[in-house]
């Protein structure tokens, strides 16, 4: 608001679009927000729907993979894929898309220009299946790993925007799923890294 009452005051061109710009960066934060805590009402929910299917995991998680390399290109990161190709799990593939991307993008908001992004796939048939995302960006210190999945959470100095909500959103579906999410070492001794463990079938969890 109050940006948009220095807009209405400025006469200078190249001033306004940069008040514009910074409005427009302001109410994309503010969308993203409100898109995850709705998110996180939901999971909340008792009657979360889930939609469970049998999943191709390579096939989904290789374009998830090719969905965000423009996004990597423009800060020169590598991304790379490998592992196991014929790895299929009963369970709900847009849960798993939304705990893997909001893995990728953290990974790739977070390092620095040059870095590696790796994601691997493993089977562990007849008891389902790990995909690790690891990257050899600054990493984060052993002390505050404890806290990561905290809702609102943001690890002190961290310079790059955000809710706090995206790994919190990633740890309450793979809660609903049946699925593990933990943390792992990075690349070439730095970085950090996830590991999603994946049941084969679906399992309800069970009430307390």
């Amino acid at each position: 608001l109050a940006q948009l009452h220095l807009l209405t005051q400025v006469a200078d061109k190249t001033e306004r679009q940069e008040i514009i710009e910074d409005m427009q960066h302001g109410l994309d934060r503010a969308a993203s927000l409100s898109r995850q805590l709705i998110d996180l009402a939901k999971l909340e929910s008792e009657d979360f729907p889930l939609k469970i299917e049998t999943v191709n995991i390579h096939a989904e998680i290789s374009k998830c993979i090719a969905q965000h390399v423009p996004y990597a290109l423009e800060k020169n990161v590598e991304l790379s894929l490998d592992g196991s190709e014929n790895v299929m799990i009963e369970t709900d593939r847009h849960s798993l898309i939304t705990i893997f991307t909001n893995l990728l993008e953290n990974a790739i908001k977070y390092a620095p220009n040059g870095a590696r992004i790796e994601a691997s796939i493993r089977s562990l048939s007849p008891l389902g299946c790990y995909i690790t995302l690891r990257d050899n960006g600054p990493g984060i210190r052993q002390e505050y790993h404890k806290r990561l999945f905290e809702r609102f959470y943001r690890v002190p100095g961290t310079q790059q925007n955000g809710s706090g909500l995206g790994l919190a959103i990633a740890k309450n579906l793979a809660d609903k799923i049946g699925a593990q999410l933990r943390i792992t070492e990075g690349l070439d001794e730095r970085g950090i890294g996830f590991i999603i463990d994946l049941p084969e079938n679906y399992l309800a969890p069970r009430e307390n």
